[in-house]
């Protein structure tokens, strides 16, 4: 797996990032507005070689129904791709994605009193 690291010489807009890449499959930016030390990263990846999604309770992995749970899935998985960061950058490995407030909903055992207008993931990871 190819790891880059660059810095722009010259502040783009998530928009204009997003023109970049728009073609590839799988683009997550993870865009940074803190005022410290590790507000001056933002983080794009492209076309990842692992998709973990989860919707009505089914875990997809590559789009793939699984019968595993979500989170026990994601935890074992970066637990065994886990690697030690020495460069200094907030983030060399791991995932980009979110958790939905119906996914933390859940676990809070909180009844979403929303009626679903479109069909949205619950949680992705990329």
């Amino acid at each position: 797996m190819n790891r880059v690291v660059k810095e722009l010489k010259k502040y783009k807009s998530l928009h204009e990032i997003h023109k970049l890449y728009y073609d590839n499959i799988g683009v997550a930016f993870l865009d940074s507005s803190m005022v410290n030390d590790l507000g001056k990263y933002s983080i794009l990846g492209i076309d990842p070689y692992l998709t973990v999604k989860e919707i009505e309770g089914k875990l997809y992995i590559n789009d793939v129904v699984s019968e595993e749970k979500f989170e026990i899935f994601l935890e074992n998985y970066l637990k065994e791709k886990y690697q030690e960061n020495n460069t200094g950058l907030p983030i060399i490995r791991g995932g980009i994605g979110y958790l939905s407030y119906e996914y933390g909903k859940k676990f809070e055992k909180i009844k979403s009193e929303n009626i679903p207008t479109a069909r949205v993931w619950d949680a992705v990871f990329y």
